[in-house]
């Protein structure tokens, strides 16, 4: 398998949670693992796994929500 970048990939996860609260790791995996072509399967666990990290743990979700909240069109950062 090919270098990943773990980073850009977390990023995709976290934007997806934010847009899909609700949404499972199944619907998630789904939308995002086309973006690795021939590695899809592989991604999925991948993904997976960096969701569960956000998703098993209240204050990491806690933590996105907020810098979420942050970062948003026409937030002015202190």
């Amino acid at each position: 398998m090919a270098r990943v970048d773990l980073d850009a990939a977390g990023q995709k996860v976290r934007d997806w949670l934010l847009a899909y609260p609700s949404g499972t790791p199944e619907q998630m995996a789904g939308d995002l693992k086309g973006e690795y072509g021939e590695h899809a399967e592989a991604m999925a666990i991948v993904l997976r796994d960096i969701m569960a990290r956000y998703t098993n743990n209240p204050e990491e979700m806690a933590d996105l929500q907020a810098h979420a909240q942050l970062d948003r069109p026409g937030h002015l950062r202190r």
